[in-house]
């Protein structure tokens, strides 16, 4: 049974009431009613409809006659209406402040005129949910315009995508690279830091110190009874579960994430960087732990589904890393006197020779012309350079213009070259530019943008919809749920948004009025005013005019009551805040200052990387056309000087204006939807404490900054005041590396004498004779080796071994120790780290190599047309052209060689044996297959596990706010049946007299 009630015939107002628990829409518009009317219109409505559905029921017919007879000549000519049966509606109560009540059968009826009713159901089902969930903002406001709930959950799946992908690869590579018989083994390592930690305490060595030491966990490996290297196979595995978890949560839950996830995938991905030594030292090993840092305060602690938003502090902070990340790499390009990037010309030979690229850079190569790629160069710096202001500008539409870019330079960087998981965890840090009614629709498909439309994509089989079938004069209106709001997020008091602290078995669901929403006044306080107004039931001895609206908790107050207790300085700091937010500057005004402002932004930017370039034109031979050139036209002083200026400004920017005025419209946003002061207050600290964090983290992240400036005395004065505890969490901060430098390809590496492409690449071999007369080449999975084999697409997969064997050949292997250890396990027949390779040539042989030499070949892109020449013998297609003249990078070693025993000794390898109890390289070749195929199940189990402990997640939290919803609908029944009876006695007491 529904209960329909309407107010006075002038103001043609309705409130609905049910007892009906599944109706999203009504929900919403609830939430709508309390914004509008206030909460003690809302209590009274409440408590005169409890009087009528307490009372003896009377006959539908037996009403509709009483109403027409009280008053059908006192209804006003245009408020007159009729409902499906064509009886007019009014009652002369109404004038008396009375409530006429009418029962419905299964539906009840909306009264008016037919364009009134349409616009009433559309108002209830649109604006309602969109103002509701911002607390009773303008209604002119589009949806997700400054709120991050899509945006939380598209970065945080993109990080823990990020960390899926590292930890497999370290799961896969760890025993060949780090493991006890691998290359540099950890164990080593916490060795000598166990010894560091003695000599630095004194001879005191306790787990604590050992950590502050080398902060891993590999140090329970003792504790657990464990070898190193299966405490990190564990470490690895546990981040499998945890990453897959968090992208399930990240699809699946409302929130995106929980906290308690996100920090324990930073603490056991800290523990693997520590160790890794050479083969974890790259730059976006570093970027994911301080990615990963700011997420872990991206999302609630341990509730999977709440409703509680971002704060902006942790966007600004992110988006602070995306300009520190895009500004130091440009910068340090033009910094670095590089010939190849002064003269656009970087991309001649980028593509040939970074470290593992793709078969679109083959293809790339051969079909774009000088121009275009000089084009590509300029576009980068540019982007890289003042391009990365756009990314904190206070214009969202800047912002939103300048992440565009930088998300398509990250896609063509990764279609030709694979840099693992750096271009995605960039993306993520510019998804973190947008919010969500700016968020590019790929991202944002599938995300729910607020409170309401996820409340509207809930329980849609208890609304009913209109449709174009429907009669006008009878819309059937999906607005129907109880006081108490049977959603699990309403329970929480952080997340909840009723801004009335009192319960009551029904909830009063408010339509728009006769008047157009649209000619209500743009001021909220204003428009409840005006709506009480029209509400509002006098009682005995009162006049409309002398009646205020006296709230009780948690109602706001009229602008008259605010501008009186100002006047007297008794403002509270929430009432304040309301005035803040009440400001009546027209939003047409607002919305036309902003794009000026936003455009002189962008054409000021635009403006200085047109200014980075010229055109010369080489006037040298008349006899041929004149063909402009396109170069860089700074200087290395001119670099320095605009970093001066714009670095100490973009950070003092960020800490003092961008974060406080984003935490006060935060705070006064969660003002307005908190139940009661007391919420409200804790509200406000919470945000207090996040701005302080906040300042702090950009002072510390800012700090890496100082190395692009040949002067920091400015950039000291544009950071945050300094405390006393600077230098101590200065040293965490270096310890947890939360706060790093980049710069990458600060030079061009591969520049032949001539301009030619020279790509250095270590060529590996190894005899089986006892002589050393045959030669057999070792080929690698990954890295350029044979000519005839294509380049592959790897990423987000990392081969740390076939990077690492480019930066090798960059120098010597006097620089690189690490080379010389892999060739005597070679020699030593190391099955994990033969596994490392393709030993597929190898697997005739039944023991380790005699010998291992390494050679040093310039590479190249072959010449031929669409691909590939002919290679050397004739046979098969060329990808690659090799220069006939080789140059000795190591010389032939054996594991007899004594030199190799004291070079390895040198530099603290201290396993150096002839033999190894398990090598054979047919051992080796036998067991890689099974390895790699056992490797790849066990990420499968642990995928399927992490997505099984989203689940739960999940439903641990359902469970727990479906107990805690039981427990306050038992006490608020109960305080409800005490109520009513002290209502009725009071009632009867009142009859007697």
């Amino acid at each position: 049974m529904r209960y329909f009630l309407s107010s006075s015939p002038s103001s043609t107002s309705y409130l609905s009431m049910s007892m009906h628990r599944h109706a999203p829409v009504a929900r919403a518009t609830a939430r709508h009613a309390h914004s509008l009317l206030g909460a003690d219109v809302i209590s009274r409505m409440r408590r005169h409809a409890l009087d009528k559905a307490q009372a003896p029921r009377v006959s539908a017919s037996a009403m509709m006659s009483k109403t027409k007879s009280a008053g059908r000549s006192q209804i006003p000519t245009d408020s007159t209406s009729h409902d499906a049966s064509g009886t007019a509606s009014g009652s002369s109560a109404m004038r008396d402040g009375h409530w006429t009540l009418k029962l419905r059968r299964g539906r009840f009826e909306l009264l008016g005129q037919e364009k009134q009713r349409q616009k009433v159901f559309q108002s209830a089902r649109t604006t309602g949910r969109s103002i509701a969930q911002r607390g009773g903002g303008d209604m002119s406001r589009r949806r997700g315009v400054g709120e991050h709930f899509r945006v939380r959950r598209a970065v945080l799946f993109l990080v823990a995508s990020c960390y899926f992908a590292a930890f497999w690869s370290l799961y896969a590579d760890f025993p060949g690279l780090l493991g006890s018989r691998g290359v540099l083994p950890s164990d080593a390592l916490l060795g000598r830091a166990a010894d560091a930690t003695l000599s630095r305490t004194g001879g005191k060595d306790t787990l604590v110190d050992r950590a502050w030491t080398l902060p891993t966990l590999l140090w329970f490996h003792d504790a657990l009874g464990l070898s190193v290297d299966a405490c990190a196979d564990a470490i690895c595995l546990l981040g499998l579960t945890l990453s897959a978890c968090a992208a399930m949560l990240a699809v699946s839950a409302f929130a995106g994430g929980i906290a308690v996830v996100w920090g324990s995938l930073f603490v056991l991905y800290l523990s693997m960087f520590v160790v890794g030594q050479t083969f974890l030292s790259f730059q976006w090993d570093i970027l994911l732990l301080e990615v990963g840092f700011l997420c872990t305060f991206m999302c609630p602690g341990i509730r999977a589904r709440s409703r509680a938003p971002t704060h902006p502090v942790v966007v600004w902070a992110l988006r602070f890393l995306a300009f520190k990340l895009m500004l130091m790499s440009g910068a340090v390009k033009i910094q670095s006197g590089c010939p190849t990037w002064h003269e656009l010309t970087a991309l001649d030979h980028h593509w040939a020779t970074q470290p593992l690229p793709t078969p679109l850079a083959w293809f790339a190569r051969r079909a774009t012309s000088s121009a275009v790629r000089k084009l590509g160069v300029a576009v980068t710096l540019a982007l890289e350079g003042p391009g990365t202001l756009m990314l904190i500008a206070p214009f969202r539409e800047c912002r939103h213009a300048g992440a565009t870019a930088q998300i398509l330079m990250q896609l063509a960087i990764a279609a030709t070259g694979n840099y693992t998981f750096f271009n995605v965890i960039t993306v993520a840090l510019m998804v973190a530019c947008f919010d969500d009614a700016g968020l590019p629709v790929l991202l944002a498909r599938g995300g729910d943008s607020g409170r309401g439309q996820a409340f509207a994509k809930r329980n849609t089989h208890g609304a009913t919809a209109v449709t174009d079938t429907t009669p006008i004069s009878t819309p059937v209106t999906p607005i129907a749920t109880p006081i108490d709001d049977g959603s699990d997020d309403d329970i929480d008091d952080d997340d909840s948004d009723s801004s009335d602290s009192t319960s009551s078995p029904v909830l009063g669901v408010v339509s728009t009025p006769a008047v157009s929403l649209d000619d209500l006044p743009a001021d909220p306080s204003e428009r409840r005013r005006v709506i009480a107004a029209m509400t509002t039931t006098p009682r005995p001895g009162r006049t409309p005019v002398s009646r205020s609206l006296q709230t009780s908790r948690g109602g706001m107050q009229t602008p008259r009551q605010r501008k009186f207790k100002r006047e007297r300085g008794s403002l509270t700091l929430v009432e304040l805040l309301v005035d803040f937010m009440s400001c009546r500057l027209s939003r047409r005004v607002a919305r036309v200052f902003v794009a000026v402002a936003g455009g002189f932004f962008a054409i000021a930017v635009m403006t200085n990387c047109a200014v980075m370039f010229r055109v010369n034109v080489d006037e040298s031979d008349s006899h041929f056309p004149r063909v402009p050139s396109l170069t860089l036209g700074i200087t290395i002083e001119q670099t320095n000087l605009w970093l001066a200026v714009v670095v100490p400004a973009a950070v003092f920017y960020v800490w003092a204006v961008a974060l406080p005025l984003s935490t006060l419209r935060h705070v006064a946003t969660e003002t307005f939807r908190s139940r009661s002061k007391l919420v409200a207050v804790f509200r406000i600290v919470k945000s207090v404490v996040f701005l302080a964090a906040g300042v702090l983290m950009i002072g510390i992240s800012a700090r890496p900054m100082t190395s692009l400036l040949t002067e920091t005395s400015g950039f000291a004065a544009a950071l945050p005041p300094a405390t006393f505890a600077d230098a101590s969490i200065l040293q965490i901060a270096a310890k947890a590396h939360v706060s790093n430098g980049y710069g990458l390809f600060r030079r061009m590496t591969g520049v032949g004498a001539n301009g030619t492409n020279v790509r250095p690449e270590v060529i590996v071999e190894a005899s089986y004779d006892d002589d050393g007369s045959t030669w057999t080449p070792l080929v690698f999975k990954y890295k350029p080796g044979p000519t005839n084999v294509a380049p592959r697409f790897v990423a987000p997969h990392q081969p740390r071994l076939d990077w690492q064997m480019w930066f090798a050949a960059l120098g010597s292997y006097d620089a690189n120790p690490w080379f010389v250890h892999f060739v005597v396990r070679l020699l030593k027949g190391t099955p994990e780290v033969w596994d490392l390779l393709d030993a597929s040539e190898h697997a005739k042989f039944n023991a380790p190599p005699k010998w291992i030499r390494a050679t040093r070949r310039e590479y190249d892109f072959s010449r031929g047309r669409w691909g590939r020449e002919k290679n050397g013998n004739g046979a098969g297609d060329a990808w690659w052209t090799v220069a006939e003249t080789e140059e000795q990078y190591l010389p032939a070693l054996s594991l007899d060689n004594e030199s190799v025993q004291t070079f390895l000794q040198a530099h603290r390898f201290l396993d150096v044996g002839a033999g190894d109890a398990m090598g054979d390289a047919k051992r080796a070749h036998a067991d890689g297959p099974f390895r790699e195929y056992a490797s790849t199940a066990v990420v499968c189990v642990a995928f399927i596990f992490g997505v099984a402990l989203a689940g739960a997640a999940i439903l641990a939290d359902a469970v727990a706010v479906t107990a805690v919803q039981s427990f306050i609908l038992e006490h608020e029944d109960a305080k409800r049946l005490v109520r009513r009876r002290r209502y009725q006695g009071r009632r009867e007491k009142r009859k007697i007299e």
